[in-house]
């Protein structure tokens, strides 16, 4: 894997998450927090390899919550003259796309945020997110690049549209403490991850 895919950064070097190859997507096992469930004690193909992954340097699952005006500030735009921030659909349809934002501090690439939605319970705009181990500590600051560069692909449901940066604030995962204290606890205790 070559840094460029590491980094999810096109080679044009657009910071926006549209890699040409589907390997660009590609997360690394340790990424999506999978070491809660990836265990060492037998023998399956590719264990060497992910032996030698578990001390280095790893992305950490969180919840992002968007900032409150910067999500204002797209429902505004969509109403305003084009081109306007990208559509935030309410309610959220992901059965059909796999939406993919890059995470930024200080402009660099720092993770990806997938799956924005409306949470009635958080009464927030939410996101679940893969970043960097030094910024998973909760609320820490990142921003998420919305939106695709260059107006947007030439997918037929994707509009004409700009791309904006929305504060988010980092929390836990799952950001529920009923579900991350309760439901994980039930779980380990029944010898689950």
């Amino acid at each position: 894997m070559t840094r460029t895919m590491q980094a999810g950064i096109d080679a044009a070097g657009n910071p926006a998450h549209q890699p040409d190859d589907v390997e660009q997507y590609y997360l690394m096992p340790r990424d999506p927090d999978d070491g809660r469930v990836v265990r060492f004690d037998h023998d399956f193909i590719g264990r060497a390899a992910l032996e030698r992954m578990v001390p280095g340097p790893h992305r950490v699952k969180v919840t992002l919550v968007w900032d409150k005006a910067d999500v204002l500030r797209i429902f505004v735009g969509m109403m305003e003259d084009y081109p306007a921030p990208e559509l935030m659909e309410l309610p959220s349809g992901h059965y059909a796309a796999h939406p993919c934002d890059q995470v930024l501090s200080g402009g660099s690439l720092v993770g990806l945020s997938t799956y924005p939605v409306h949470s009635a319970n958080e009464r927030a705009w939410i996101s679940l997110a893969m970043v960097r181990a030094d910024l998973a500590a909760e609320g820490s600051r990142v921003d998420i690049l919305w939106g695709e560069r260059d107006g947007g692909t030439a997918k037929p449901h994707v509009e004409r549209h700009r791309q904006m940066t929305v504060a988010a604030t980092v929390h836990p995962w799952p950001i529920h403490t009923a579900t991350r204290e309760g439901y994980r606890r039930q779980t380990r205790a029944a010898g689950l991850p």
